[in-house]
């Protein structure tokens, strides 16, 4: 019974965080210019996007999804270390999972902190 809940629960939250506010009411002005705000990159309206740019936003999309896995680890080890009722295997297994997790996103943290040291390194020396 516990499980089928456990998954809709996280499902759910997943979904949830996966949804974008979208803002459809464009400022006043010229048609054109609205048009070329809807219209987007495709036609010229819009900056150029380097590669650097769209690498910076997808690792930002994966940290951000991998701090979501984070927290839902967090919170179903403490679910079942509050439901364990004093069963020590289950006490085992819930802080097991929340050591886990915990030393995953240490883990994750450095190297990104260690690649963006040596990126900003390579840049400067470039200049």
């Amino acid at each position: 019974m516990l499980k089928p809940i456990l998954i809709i629960l996280i499902l759910g939250t997943l979904f949830l965080i996966a949804i974008n506010p979208i803002f459809a009411a464009v400022g006043g002005g010229e048609i054109e210019t609205m048009l070329g705000k809807a219209a987007g990159p495709s036609y010229g309206t819009s900056a150029e996007t380097n590669l650097s740019v769209i690498v910076g936003k997808v690792i930002s999309a994966l940290l951000a999804f991998l701090g979501t896995i984070f927290l839902v680890l967090i919170i179903y080890g403490g679910f079942l270390w509050m439901t364990a009722g004093g069963n020590e295997e289950q006490i085992k297994k819930a802080r097991g999972i929340i050591t886990q997790a915990t030393i995953g996103l240490i883990i994750v943290l450095a190297a990104y902190a260690i690649t963006y040291y040596i990126v900003e390194k390579v840049k400067e020396a470039a200049l």
